[in-house]
């Protein structure tokens, strides 16, 4: 490789040699055994991520991202955080935050829970307690929202009973 970059880093991600580059301060990608470029050099950071580190996690403008090692767009750099492994019903999912919204997202970038909507969540059942503007609601994975935000206190399953029993 010609001597512009500042510097280099060689990782093997999934397999498959990935060179992270440095130039004028910013990292890019490029596919080590093919010479190609997969990713310009346009961001703060950048680093293997992910369940198996197979996913590269890019930070723009202190905004975070996630390519696949191939260079191809997963999330845009416009989140405040991602982190995986945050849902054990959902080890392999991306949880996005966005101001004060919060989502999860599947390895191909789906929507489990959409994020703009709400502020947490949490695991009920084989569903989520999704909160929005400080009120409780239930939400489907994937699907949608199945009891409206709109309760004020604790939203509990009866496995007995199969049901949700809904306090306000």
């Amino acid at each position: 490789y010609p001597c512009q970059y500042q510097n280099i880093r060689l990782d093997n991600i999934c397999g498959k040699l990935t060179l992270f580059t440095q130039q004028k301060g910013l990292w890019g990608l490029t596919d080590f055994r093919a010479g190609k470029e997969l990713l310009p050099t346009n961001f703060s950071e950048m680093e293997a991520f992910g369940p198996n580190n197979e996913i590269i996690k890019t930070i723009k403008d202190e905004k975070v991202g996630l390519y696949t090692n191939d260079g191809i767009l997963i999330f845009p750099c416009e989140y405040s955080s991602i982190e995986h492994g945050t849902v054990k019903a959902y080890p392999s999912a991306f949880q996005l935050k966005k101001g004060n919204t919060i989502g999860l997202y599947d390895g191909d970038g789906v929507a489990i829970i959409p994020i703009d909507t709400y502020s947490s969540f949490s695991p009920i059942n084989q569903f989520f307690l999704v909160c929005q503007n400080g009120l409780y609601g239930i939400y489907a994975p994937y699907d949608k929202e199945i009891v409206s935000c709109k309760y004020n206190h604790s939203i509990r399953y009866s496995a007995s009973q199969k049901c949700f029993i809904v306090a306000n």
